[in-house]
């Protein structure tokens, strides 16, 4: 039964609730990435895993209402997935920053108004490609809260018509 308990998607996501809630006040009012010679930055990462740890606790509490109180199963392995997703988007949207802000730069000839809106759109990249594959995230939590509905009305209507 506590090897179980840990496995549950609202453990999984409680737990990471935590780590980036821990990282959030350890990193309040840090810079990222932490090296000067980054062409942008993030002024406050901490916040940043603040309101990442407020998202995590938000989908523990449905997990955990839904399986608490709720007759709907959602699919183990798609939770897991859903998990999984929601992790890799925090990752893109620290470590592509990064990796942008490493490799990033300037073109021989480019003029300055050019090179800042081509850096500015550099900046963003990150951000979007996070939060594209968060929103896919919650599609499949979507997905697999559908179909845990609908198996468990087919499982009463079956109920009904046996009785």
């Amino acid at each position: 039964m506590v090897k179980t308990a840990w496995l549950r998607p609202s453990a999984l996501f409680l737990a990471a609730a935590i780590l980036s809630v821990v990282g959030g006040v350890v990193f309040f009012h840090s810079e990222w990435p932490p090296f000067k010679q980054a062409h942008w930055r993030t002024e406050n990462i901490g916040q940043t895993f603040l309101w990442l740890g407020a998202i995590f606790a938000i989908t523990a509490l449905i997990y955990f209402a839904l399986q608490r109180f709720s007759k709907i199963r959602v699919s183990a392995a798609l939770s897991y997935v859903h998990f999984g997703v929601s992790l890799g988007a925090v990752a893109v949207g620290l470590f592509l920053d990064l990796w942008l802000s490493l490799t990033y730069r300037t073109v021989a000839g480019e003029n300055a108004w050019d090179s800042f809106w081509r850096a500015f759109g550099a900046s963003w990249t990150a951000e979007l490609w996070a939060l594209q594959i968060l929103f896919a995230a919650q599609v499949l939590f979507l997905c697999n809260l559908a179909v845990g509905a609908y198996r468990r009305l087919r499982m009463r209507s079956s109920s009904h018509n046996i009785a």
